[in-house]
């Protein structure tokens, strides 16, 4: 496994209004491991669906495709799945395309917005000196993704785009492991990304800094889960204290790129458009709104952290116990207070 980058402690900022009350929501994260991500090559491989497969039919490299890791049990099993299958797949038509050389850096999950941009694009950027002899590998179902597409292209990043339903032997296949575990990042590589796009801005003529949409507020109310269900009286703060209220859903990866430049502050309730804090300059204000006892989904904190951003944390009352499903309650005149608050800190640093 070749390694460019050594482990090392991470040590996050805390919260704007970290305290006893809140502590334990955080207090585990202040400090995680990151170890040292890697890649190898590997000789005659085969890929299907957005599996790795060794002899045509043996899954394997499950490290690289699945988003967390496999037991030994499921490991076994998986093996045994695959052999009862041997007989039914070699009945079929057994050719395959052949591929020279490629690289793997996707999981089931890469073709979602945040973690595309922050899990794959990092496994991209270590292997940033390899890409011209090792273009990535990309299923077509991700290419109808705008924000894939136009990523790839922005970034000059070549690529591969892989069929469904239809074997590829891979001469060379570089693999790629996962850079940190789900929601930890490596510092050094995630904000090698940040800059990758912010070298997009400053190319772009049309982006300029400009007094308008300083803040932003991220709305999921077009979302088909975690919407705020009082949002129009929570609206009402936010137009109150100058926020602009975006949907970026609704608008071109370029736009929310530019939005986003702009803007000294992004808040909203945990989700994907959080992530757009990638593409803010150093510094700026990250505002969460997440269930008051969620001390799982981290990411948007640690994110902030390792991006150099300042993080503020507004409690929510989530409808039900699955906090990624949920709707939720944020307290109108809580939010109120806790944006007097954090503008006041942030306005005067």
């Amino acid at each position: 496994m070749k390694q460019k980058f050594y482990p090392y402690l991470s040590k996050r900022s805390k919260p704007l209004n970290y305290s006893e009350e809140n502590a334990k929501l955080f207090e585990h994260e202040l400090r995680k491991k990151i170890e040292s991500p890697g890649y190898k090559t590997f000789n005659n491989r085969y890929v299907k669906n957005s599996t790795i497969r060794r002899y045509k039919y043996f899954r394997t490299n499950t490290y690289a495709w699945r988003m967390n890791p496999i037991n030994q049990k499921n490991r076994i099993k998986r093996f045994l799945e695959d052999l009862k299958f041997i007989k039914t797949e070699s009945q079929k038509n057994d050719k395959y395309k052949i591929i020279k050389k490629g690289s793997w850096v996707i999981d089931e999950r890469s073709d979602q917005y945040f973690h595309w941009l922050t899990d794959c694009m990092q496994r991209i950027q270590l292997i940033d000196e390899e890409l011209y002899e090792y273009p990535i590998l990309i299923p077509e179902e991700f290419l109808k993704k705008e924000y894939v597409i136009e990523s790839l292209s922005s970034l000059n990043i070549p690529f591969i785009e892989i069929k469904n339903d239809i074997l590829y032997k891979i001469d060379k296949l570089l693999i790629t492991n996962h850079v940190g575990s789900a929601g930890n990042y490596h510092k050094k590589i995630i904000n090698q990304v940040s800059n990758n796009f912010s070298e997009i801005i400053g190319m772009n003529n049309e982006v300029v800094k400009n007094n308008s949409n300083k803040k932003i507020w991220v709305s999921r109310q077009n979302a088909s889960k975690r919407k705020i269900k009082n949002f129009e009286e929570v609206a009402k703060v936010l137009r109150k204290h100058e926020f602009t209220i975006v949907d970026y859903e609704s608008l071109p990866f370029i736009e929310q790129i530019k939005i986003s430049f702009e803007a000294e502050i992004i808040g909203g309730l945990h989700g994907a458009g959080l992530t757009n804090m990638i593409f803010m300059e150093k510094n700026s204000l990250i505002i969460e709104v997440r269930d008051e006892s969620d001390s799982k989904n981290n990411c948007f904190f640690s994110l902030s952290s390792d991006l150099n951003h300042k993080y503020y944390f507004i409690p929510a009352k989530a409808e039900k116990n699955d906090y990624y499903s949920s709707d939720y309650y944020l307290d109108a005149e809580l939010l109120d207070e806790s944006l007097n608050k954090v503008l006041s800190i942030f306005n005067n640093s």
